[in-house]
């Protein structure tokens, strides 16, 4: 069964995800939901903890930033703790509120991007201002060798759509455009407009699976179980997208 947690912590957690580039801020969601900014110290990476077991609480990063996720810019970092190699799926309420209609300071390109340690992923838009879209289908693969994560790379996003409303969206985190045959690089753009009739279908979420091997040499494959395993066709029959 999927792992469906709700409620993630929003902080910085440089031992724990990806931690070369330290910006002197960052935002954070407030227990009333909002985004607000808060002072963050450059900590140091430390990847002395990491030892990837199958079906142990692993630091998983979901990250917000703008279009360019260099030194120096805004962004708000969420800590989740799966277990390795279960599916999973972690959702930001009202997220699709605060980050499109509200005001803030990631507009008018807000990017995401997955951290586990020293890995990250490239970046993917949730919300392009100038074309009033959202790109609300995100699942992470995380690849480990003998418990070391080594990459993160998205799965297929355009299952969830007809060819119309596939497009490109995978970008390096300086913000450079990924247009690529060999990688997963497109994703269902969704208008602002049809996500404020069910804005929960278009809040910030992430879905999770593993592949590899763990550090006791156990394989870990939720990743056949993923969205992209399966037909675009049987996946828009079987969830009603």
């Amino acid at each position: 069964p999927t792992q469906m947690v709700n409620n993630p912590t929003a902080s910085h957690y440089n031992n724990l995800c990806h931690a070369e580039q330290t910006p002197p801020y960052y935002l954070h969601l407030t227990p009333n939901n909002k985004l607000r900014r808060g002072d963050v110290a450059g900590l140091p990476f430390d990847n002395s903890t990491e030892d990837v077991a199958r079906l142990k609480q692993t630091p998983i990063c979901l990250v917000l930033s703008g279009g360019n996720f260099t030194a120096g810019t805004n962004y708000t970092r969420w800590l989740f703790t799966p277990k390795a190699d279960e599916y999973s799926h972690f959702k930001i309420p009202n997220s699709f509120q605060e980050i499109v209609v509200d005001e803030n300071d990631f507009k008018p390109e807000v990017s995401v991007h997955v951290e586990s340690f020293k890995a990250l992923s490239q970046m993917r838009r949730f919300y392009d201002e100038a074309t009033a879209s959202v790109f609300p289908y995100l699942t992470a693969i995380v690849d480990v060798d003998e418990g070391e994560v080594v990459n993160i790379s998205w799965d297929d996003a355009c299952l969830f759509c007809d060819a119309s409303e596939c497009r490109e969206n995978t970008y390096l985190v300086g913000g450079t455009a990924v247009i690529s045959n060999e990688i997963n690089s497109k994703g269902c753009a969704v208008s602002v407009n049809d996500c404020a009739a069910d804005t929960t279908k278009c809040d910030l979420s992430v879905y999770v699976v593993w592949t590899g091997t763990d550090s006791n040499g156990k394989l870990l494959d939720s990743v056949n179980g993923r969205f992209g395993a399966f037909g675009g066709s049987t996946i828009r029959e079987q969830f009603g997208f």
